[in-house]
């Protein structure tokens, strides 16, 4: 007779199971991706259908200390181009959450933009109703990303962390994408030489 207990693991909710398996496949999608585009375009794509997000949007630390739209889906034109760069002191929800390093969710978009007028646009042009701007940490802030949702939406605490966890992974990968980049462009120079 042994007297070992049986092995128990414990039970994870339905939704914990889906976000193992998210996390799983941006995982490996990240590790392929080698360039700041290829890893872009998999936020986006991962990003927004984990979470149901109707517009993602992915902007990068620039030179000036502001942000520069790297990749976007799902916003009209006017809106990409009205915020392909954002200045290092607006108040636009994605500069926020990288100037402060932490995220930001809008439950309530209409009624955020009274207090913000920067935020109309979403609203005007989208019919936003929420959303959520997430920096793009992995040292330090990279950037951010934003995804919105047309419907209202609240944002639960597991939701809050998965967000965060995989907004935090989509920086590592950006910052190998740069290495990567460097890596090459030494190696050309040094072909040149």
């Amino acid at each position: 007779m042994s007297s070992r207990l049986p092995l128990r693991f414990p039970t994870l909710p339905v939704s914990a199971h889906r976000r193992v398996r998210v996390l799983s496949k941006v995982t490996q999608a990240l590790l392929s991706a080698v360039t700041t585009e290829e890893v872009v375009r998999v936020m986006l794509r991962q990003g927004m259908a984990a979470f149901g997000a109707d517009n993602g949007a992915v902007l990068l630390k620039n030179a000036e200390g502001g942000l520069t739209l790297v990749g976007a889906a799902g916003y009209e034109p006017e809106v990409e181009a009205r915020y392909a760069t954002i200045a290092p002191e607006s108040q636009m929800p994605v500069m926020r959450a990288m100037r402060e390093n932490r995220v930001l969710w809008l439950e309530d978009m209409p009624g955020a933009t009274q207090t913000n007028p920067e935020l109309a646009v979403y609203e005007l042009l989208m019919g936003t109703a929420s959303g959520a701007a997430l920096p793009l940490w992995a040292g330090e802030t990279r950037g951010a990303m934003a995804l919105t949702f047309v419907p209202p939406r609240e944002f639960p605490p597991d939701d809050r962390a998965f967000m965060t966890t995989l907004a935090r992974q989509c920086a590592q990968a950006l910052d190998r994408a740069g290495l990567y980049t460097r890596a090459r462009q030494d190696q050309a120079h040094l072909r040149a030489l």
